[in-house]
């Protein structure tokens, strides 16, 4: 059984309960790592499932937006650097090692952050779940090895 918390801050308490699966926004606020304590999850038996795509689409504007001195709302030609500058395979993999390197097998799966409802365009918000697949990917068959 899984619930998805925005944040994990009173994970402890889903950790008492049949609930197993604890589903939060890593990508968007990496310090939620920090939160959480390994031995607790091992302890209980739960597992997490972990946002390793960022989707909170208007901070990802905005970092464009400064960047490029534009308005991508306007100039919608710049919101592709949001999949190609910002949230890269290669950047999304490392939030996922980071994550793995802390957690561990606690990790039941990972995906992109809630939010993608809220983006733009249909075809930028497929490029972003490729860029998160193709990481995760990168990373299933690096352990391989």
């Amino acid at each position: 059984m899984e619930i998805h918390l925005y944040s994990p801050l009173k994970y402890r308490l889903i950790c008492e309960t049949p609930i197993n699966v604890i589903g939060f926004e890593y990508a968007g606020t990496p310090s939620y790592l920090d939160l959480l304590d390994r031995k607790v999850l091992e302890d209980s038996n739960t597992y997490v499932g972990v946002g390793i795509s960022r989707t909170d689409i208007f901070s990802l504007i905005s970092i464009i937006n400064e960047r490029y001195r534009v308005n991508a709302w306007k100039e919608k030609e710049y919101l592709q650097k949001i999949v190609t500058e910002l949230e890269t395979p290669d950047v999304i993999k490392k939030r996922l090692e980071m994550a793995f390197s802390i957690l561990g097998d606690r990790i039941k799966y990972a995906n992109p952050d809630c939010g993608l409802a809220f983006w733009p365009d249909q075809d930028l918000a497929f490029k972003l779940l490729e860029n998160t697949a193709k990481a995760i990917n990168e990373f299933n068959a690096e352990r391989k090895m």
